[in-house]
């Protein structure tokens, strides 16, 4: 079953580039800048940029997912786990970097060892000061209010 958010995703064409000076810049991959993007986010280094680019409509779209063989820690009870799964949810946010931002991310989900059983890791983007919204997930497949 494709999810919303495969068909959201397919075949964006990157045209501009973000720089690490907040210029767009025609032509250039954001390979360059995906260490800037991660920062800027927040990332640690169990999660990775694993794709950004400036579309057609000049919204900035960013995909992020967990670092392959990363261990987590149970979000319940502190305990270390590896990956169980992951779930691809769909973030908003109306101006991050001054653009409107459409953030896809490959969300990890733990067996916890301790028996709380699958728990979701929270992304580093969701906390109570942050502008970005949860539009979608392939856990539920629902949208968010």
């Amino acid at each position: 079953m494709a999810s919303n958010l495969q068909y959201l995703f397919c075949n964006i064409d990157c045209i501009t580039a973000f720089s690490t000076e907040r210029v767009f810049v025609t032509g250039q991959t954001m390979d360059n800048h995906s260490t800037f993007i991660a920062a800027t986010l927040g990332l640690p280094t169990s999660w990775i940029v694993k794709e950004a680019c400036i579309v057609a409509d000049q919204s900035l779209h960013i995909s992020v997912e967990s670092t392959p063989g990363v261990h987590f820690v149970c979000p319940k009870c502190g305990a270390t786990a590896t990956l169980e799964s992951q779930a691809e949810e769909l973030w908003h946010h109306d101006s991050f970097l001054n653009k409107k931002t459409q953030l896809r991310a490959s969300v990890p989900y733990i067996d916890c060892p301790s028996g709380c059983g699958l728990q979701r890791i929270n992304p580093p983007w969701q906390h109570s000061n942050s502008k970005f919204i949860l539009l979608t997930d392939e856990k539920n497949n629902s949208f968010s209010s």
